[in-house]
């Protein structure tokens, strides 16, 4: 999906608008309906840069924001509607969502962001937005909204095969001694448990350590189970967190807050100066 949004922004014409949604944290503690159309509507408000008159959207801004993330069907199809009619003749708006089944979501919420996909994917040769969706193929289940152009992040073949060669030469470094067939077979689950997220995917084969030392300990609880130690992504970081030592813990969830903070890459240097003010624990660069 970034390189997507990478290609839109750059190659985009008079007109078009890229707006973005990814449930990555950044918009924490506000539901996904209301981050959405927060989303759409701060890229309109990007067009004042460019001249155009915004005086329309600052008290829908104040009314979205004042709504706060519990909204009512009745309010989320109100606030898209007003967004969608801001829209000129000549404009377009790309709205771009990722990671969506990535958040735990209530019933409702559920229910809300498949009933705001489907109404921004309708038609409406005045006031145009063109949705698209990257997910697994379980998050719309039975109602899949039309008009949507989606991928299945689980079974695109792309997608899939990228995968299965990052398995295979991750499976390969480990020098597993068994046969051809069982070391696809594992594959297969690997990439089963991983639902196809690359991000899942690694964390699963960083959780098992498939080492030479280990490797056929783990392959036989792993093919044993049929599942691995950590299927999910709160499961995973658990997982990783049980294996830090607890006098480890602090110096490294400290790191982790300042790589949080920055966001961006950080010298070793950096990392661990912040860490000695902050914590007073001293780490050895190497």
């Amino acid at each position: 999906m970034s390189t997507v949004i990478h290609d839109l922004q750059i190659n985009r014409r008079n007109g078009e608008l890229v707006a973005y949604y990814f449930a990555d944290g950044y918009h924490q503690g506000v539901a996904t309906t209301s981050a959405i159309l927060r989303a759409m509507l701060g890229q309109l408000l990007s067009r004042e840069s460019l001249g155009k008159p915004v005086s329309n959207l600052r008290p829908l801004l104040k009314d979205l924001l004042a709504a706060g993330s519990h909204l009512t069907m009745e309010r989320m199809s109100f606030f898209l509607s007003k967004i969608r009619h801001e829209l000129r003749s000549h404009e377009t708006l790309y709205l771009l969502l990722d990671g969506l089944d990535e958040v735990d979501q209530s019933s409702h919420e559920q229910e809300l962001v498949l009933k705001l996909i489907e109404h921004a994917s309708r038609y409406d040769p005045n006031h145009r937005i063109k949705c698209f969706v990257s997910s697994r193929s379980s998050f719309f289940g039975k109602d899949s909204p039309k008009g949507a152009l989606r991928v299945e992040l689980d079974a695109h073949p792309l997608t899939r095969a990228d995968m299965n060669l990052y398995v295979q030469d991750t499976l390969k470094n480990a020098k597993l001694v068994y046969s051809p067939q069982d070391v696809q077979d594992l594959a297969e689950q690997l990439l089963n448990s991983a639902s196809g997220s690359f991000l899942i995917l690694r964390l699963i084969l960083e959780a098992n350590s498939f080492s030479p030392e280990e490797n056929n300990h783990k392959m036989r609880r792993f093919t044993a189970r049929k599942i691995s130690d950590a299927h999910s992504l709160p499961d995973i970081y658990r997982h990783m967190l049980g294996r830090i030592n607890d006098s480890n813990k602090v110096a490294a969830l400290s790191m982790l807050r300042w790589v949080t903070y920055v966001a961006r890459p950080l010298e070793s240097d950096e990392l661990l100066d912040a860490l000695y003010k902050q914590t007073g624990i001293e780490v050895k660069k190497e």
